[in-house]
């Protein structure tokens, strides 16, 4: 059974992601799992593409994850294709190559869309989504995209990263998922010493912020009993390993 999930920057009850659910269970009347994903308005696109990435690896084999990001000024779709059969099919570049996993390797084929002016993404997604898991694809342009580069670390090594989205216990996600998982020696957040708890989060001692080891694998600051607050996303996380 083709299995697809529905992720975007819409509001979850938003007509336009029932009419692309209509869509879908009109060309494919009991043979499709349709799959409620990633819904997030208003937070942008790199932030809907780092949440998807996070997910990814949670997934089985062989689904269509469908981001629907900029899909009325779209000039071309990619889908992109990981070995284990996963798929993304989306438009917005940014959001695409941000919820890439890291260390992987897709393939990546470019369908332009010759006639924007009448093409609607309600109508014609669904179906070009179930071409994709079919394998009755038109031509399109192929390349290779990757994903970030694991972060593989040693003793005393220094890294950068970013605060890149919060989640809705308020704790600040960073884009630095050690492999294999530890904590860094030192943090520093905005150039000012950033304290490091060892234990999870009901350990953290007090009410300052915190860097914390996320139970999906990434790095995040994380203050007890409070958020560690949205207005420092984008800020810069020094660590020491």
């Amino acid at each position: 059974m083709a299995r697809i999930t529905l992720n975007s920057d819409c509001d979850p009850g938003d007509p336009f992601l029932g009419q692309v659910r209509g869509r879908f269970l009109a060309l494919s009347p009991g043979g499709l799992e349709l799959i409620d994903g990633l819904h997030a308005p208003g937070i942008g696109a790199q932030r809907l593409g780092f949440r998807l990435r996070r997910a990814w690896p949670w997934f089985p084999p062989q689904t269509l994850h469908l981001l629907l990001c900029d899909t009325g000024a779209a000039s071309h779709w990619c889908l992109l294709q990981a070995d284990d059969g996963q798929c993304l099919l989306g438009a917005d570049q940014e959001a695409l190559g941000t919820a890439l996993p890291p260390g992987s390797t897709l393939t990546c084929r470019r369908f332009a869309i010759h006639d924007q002016g009448r093409f609607r993404a309600r109508d014609e997604l669904p179906e070009l989504a179930l071409r994709c898991l079919s394998g009755d694809l038109f031509e399109g342009d192929i390349s290779t995209w990757r994903g970030p580069d694991p972060l593989q670390v040693s003793d005393n090594a220094r890294s950068e990263h970013r605060l890149i989205d919060c989640d809705g216990f308020g704790n600040l996600i960073s884009d630095a998922a050690p492999q294999p998982s530890r904590l860094p020696r030192e943090a520093w957040l905005n150039g000012q010493a950033l304290p490091i708890a060892s234990g999870p989060y009901a350990s953290l001692g007090d009410e300052r912020a915190y860097l914390v080891m996320g139970c999906d694998g990434y790095l995040e600051v994380s203050r007890r009993g409070g958020a560690a607050g949205e207005g420092v996303l984008g800020a810069l996380l020094e660590l020491r390993w």
